[in-house]
């Protein structure tokens, strides 16, 4: 099995703390180095608008500076991996409180992005669909919303959030087709922040569409597809005994994509917009990075003798 070497390591770190955006820097040194949760949440506020909610190109693909649940889901993802704490408590409130005032009942949870997407550079994915405008796929992101609101419980979202889990059960249930990858991973966070009984439900449907949506193909890893390590973060995860050989070649692959100047490379690229998309490529190259020195880490792939902190995979 390939390590990622100390030089490796220290080239990654490098990276993130000269080229990547401050609150990836941030992260990895709470993660890695013992940094301060609190320099995090500082970082994490740059983005958090008055509203309660996130925008600031929080997405790297979409520069809208204006909130949407999308970007809110992301800025979630990053407050739930840290300590409880006075200020965490204070933006996760009034995050919440963004969700519960923009829930959109005609369509039982939350767009992705708003109408005002189209006067900002974006990925011509973000591009409003002609059927439902800049909504996008239900599950994307109200399923992944839905588990902030158990994590995160308000009495304004307790009477939503037992409706939005029937949603999501009565929604898988009606899938006909393979099941879209960020749409599953979106189920998938939903699925750890479920109390015991209604977890069991949400990972029965779940359990016979994950197979069908990893990518186990080597060949297929170097473009844009759901690897092996993205439903099998650490071998604690659910999934990593049945797809064990394929996570372990793919931890294999992802060491080897490392570039020279420590950093991995997004497998995507906008094509328009080009000033700006080099931007967005440097903050994903910084999130890539970071995510990928989870990966490796939790995996036992870390040839570094320094073991981070904390990180809650």
């Amino acid at each position: 099995m390939t390590q990622l070497s100390q030089e490796g390591f220290a080239a990654a770190r490098h990276y993130l703390l000269i080229e990547a955006r401050p609150l990836e820097a941030a992260i990895f040194r709470h993660e890695f180095e013992g940094g301060s949760d609190g320099d995090v949440l500082t970082e994490l506020a740059a983005f958090q608008n008055g509203d309660g909610g996130f925008g600031c190109a929080m997405e790297p693909d979409f520069r809208l500076p204006d909130s949407s649940p999308l970007a809110t889901s992301l800025a979630l993802q990053r407050l739930s991996a840290l300590p409880p704490s006075a200020q965490r408590t204070k933006m996760t409130k009034a995050a919440m409180g963004y969700l519960i005032e923009r829930y959109d009942p005609s369509r039982e949870g939350w767009a992705a992005v708003p109408a005002e997407i189209v006067d900002h550079p974006r990925a011509p994915w973000w591009d409003p669909d002609e059927e439902e405008g800049a909504a996008r796929s239900w599950p994307n992101p109200t399923a992944e919303l839905t588990g902030y609101l158990y994590e995160f419980p308000s009495a304004a979202g307790d009477r939503l959030r037992q409706a939005l889990t029937e949603r999501a059960l009565a929604w898988l249930d009606g899938l006909a087709d393979p099941i879209e990858m960020h749409d599953l991973l979106c189920f998938l966070r939903l699925a750890v922040r479920l109390p015991g009984p209604m977890q069991a439900e949400l990972y029965r449907r779940l359990d016979p569409l994950v197979p069908k949506a990893v990518a186990v193909d080597p060949t297929a890893w170097a473009g844009y597809c759901l690897q092996p390590v993205q439903v099998a973060p650490s071998p604690r995860s659910r999934y990593y005994k049945s797809l064990r050989p394929a996570v372990e070649a793919n931890l294999d692959h992802l060491i080897g994509r490392q570039g020279q100047d420590g950093a991995w490379e997004p497998t995507w690229a906008w094509g328009r917009y080009e000033e700006v998309w080099q931007t967005a490529r440097r903050e994903w190259r910084g999130i890539l990075t970071l995510e990928n020195l989870r990966l490796v880490y939790a995996h036992g792939r870390l040839a570094t003798p320094a073991p981070p902190r904390h990180y809650a995979s």
